[in-house]
């Protein structure tokens, strides 16, 4: 079979890389080897208007390294660069022509990734590691990992997060699970080693375990009166927001309760990664603002002003970043000593 394909390859150039690909293995062929060339055959007599294709892993786009088993995956990421060498042979096939006096103007170039074609369109935004990814490298935990994360389980204990209790029967439960992000300075040093305890959000009912996820987040700041500006933030800030619907979360990995393995935890409290999480940190803090005497923007809910005589004062609100200003300087060390009595800064 493989000799009539052969021979056939001098005529048919389409079959040519699957022919050749399959005689290496034709002194000792396996059944996915004449899976292979029957599939060849079916491709010759039936459908001779598509293409051959061999998957690499279970994704459409994907590939393997032998010096790691895994390897980051981004489809967007992967198509672009396709696109991008599709584009460079295009404009070499239109330079070659052009010297037999042949013009060419625009020549489309298909993509059916929306995500590519903005990313072709604003390459200077383009940042690789906002692209999700659908395999990481499995992360070495250290001792400094796991310091962090018992700080952010004390850290839900003094917040009053959750209440450990026996698994509900007729309620959906949020599994959890770690994630590392290392801080850097402008010269790219680490300077600071994060760790959250996320809640998977995606395995949320909308109706059931959420009622709302618009979340009003909006950064934008208008001085018109010569006012300095100071940033604070709220450590985990969203974990300060109260739950209002009844949610359960599996046992942290590698912190569950020896003596209550089936146990999971209730959450009196909102936690990263659920969809309502940021709305339920913005009305924690906007009606600690009101109750202090701020009153809400308008236009943009996440602009707080208070107006003391002639002075005026601006905060704004981005997520757990807080941009504040005052007419008067003195103002702004009693508005941080205010916080930092209410949350922790």
């Amino acid at each position: 079979m493989i000799s009539s394909l052969l021979y056939l390859t001098a005529t048919r150039s389409d079959i040519q890389f699957a022919v050749y690909l399959c005689a290496r293995y034709q002194a000792s062929p396996r059944t996915s080897h004449h899976q292979a060339v029957k599939h060849i055959f079916k491709y010759l007599k039936f459908t001779s208007e598509l293409g051959l294709w061999y998957s690499s892993g279970t994704s459409l786009v994907s590939w393997s390294s032998r010096k790691q088993a895994n390897v980051a995956l981004s489809t967007t990421e992967s198509e672009y660069v396709a696109a991008a060498s599709c584009c460079s042979q295009l404009l070499w096939i239109k330079a070659t022509l052009s010297d037999f006096g042949l013009k060419f103007g625009k020549i489309p170039l298909l993509v059916d990734s929306t995500s590519s074609i903005f990313v072709a369109k604003n390459p200077g935004n383009f940042r690789p590691q906002a692209l999700s990814t659908k395999f990481r490298r499995v992360r070495v935990r250290s001792r400094l990992h796991i310091k962090r994360e018992g700080e952010e389980l004390n850290n839900f204990t003094r917040n009053e997060v959750w209440e450990l209790v026996e698994r509900p029967k007729n309620y959906n439960v949020i599994s959890t699970k770690w994630v590392f992000h290392n801080k850097h300075d402008e010269n790219g040093i680490v300077v600071r080693n994060k760790v959250r305890l996320v809640a998977q959000g995606y395995t949320q009912v909308e109706g059931l375990d959420f009622g709302e996820t618009f979340a009003p987040i909006l950064l934008a700041v208008a001085c018109a009166h010569s006012i300095k500006l100071f940033q604070m933030d709220v450590k985990s800030a969203l974990v300060n927001g109260k739950n209002s619907e009844l949610m359960y979360v599996e046992q942290p990995p590698s912190f569950e309760d020896p003596k209550n393995l089936d146990h999971v935890y209730k959450l009196s409290k909102a936690l990263y990664g659920l969809k309502h999480a940021p709305r339920a940190w913005y009305e924690r803090l906007r009606d600690f603002l009101v109750s202090k005497g701020f009153k809400i923007g308008k236009v943009d809910t996440t602009l707080f002003t208070k107006s003391i005589g002639k002075d005026l004062f601006i905060c704004q609100i981005y997520v757990d970043d807080i941009i504040f200003g005052f007419t008067n300087a003195s103002f702004c060390e009693e508005f941080g000593e205010m916080m930092s009595k209410e949350f922790e800064m």
